[in-house]
């Protein structure tokens, strides 16, 4: 039975109006402009059936999915499969810092080359998303699922899913408090919804 599967990205931080790398570094909650994305998601999402809620375990991605999930008396579940890529020493930085202190790593890994130190590649993030991806399909059968989660899984999960080279990735925009969706089944998805803002205008 075909299924439904959205994708949200948090609302913003304040580390998204600075364009520092967050990762999995969870100190930085959702603004206040977050919060209020946040709540519009809710409003969006109130007239749909959504059976399953899941979201990274990183507080800004659990902020966003309590406000939509609180209203409907919905179960949340956190799960650490759905985090950022961790990024290692680079974050809280500035990709400028970055570039300007590691260029060579900086290279590796946009280049799918590396890691940053004491992070994980890209290709490792793809994996990990991938898996808990086809995980939570497995589960849920035949339900409309709601998923939050950040910038760099879900990139990384339409690339695999549509057979994009993940080299591509920064091609596909997913902008903060947006909506994706996925429909099929455990042989087949397409993209039905990608970067969907119209709620927050």
């Amino acid at each position: 039975m075909p299924y439904r599967i959205f994708l949200v990205r948090h609302g913003r931080t304040a580390f998204n109006v600075e364009r520092r790398y967050q990762g999995q570094h969870d100190p930085v909650p959702l603004d206040e402009v977050g919060i209020r994305q946040a709540r519009r998601l809710a409003r969006y999402f109130a007239p749909m059936d959504i059976q399953w809620a899941i979201s990274s375990d990183l507080q800004r991605a659990v902020m966003t999915a309590e406000e939509i999930a609180r209203p409907r008396g919905l179960s949340l579940r956190a799960d650490r499969a759905w985090r950022e890529m961790h990024l290692g020493r680079w974050q809280g930085l500035t990709q400028e810092e970055v570039m300007r202190r590691w260029p060579e790593e900086y290279r590796r890994v946009y280049e799918l080359r590396g890691s940053p130190q004491g992070g994980e590649s890209y290709t490792a993030l793809q994996r990990r998303v991938v898996a808990a991806f086809h995980r939570l399909a497995h589960q849920a059968q035949g339900s409309t699922v709601l998923v939050v989660t950040h910038g760099g899984p879900i990139r990384c999960l339409v690339c695999h899913l549509l057979g994009i080279p993940l080299s591509r990735r920064h091609r596909i925009a997913v902008a903060n408090a947006s909506v994706s969706l996925l429909e099929g089944n455990n042989d087949s998805w397409r993209l039905v919804l990608l970067n969907d803002v119209c709620h927050l205008a």
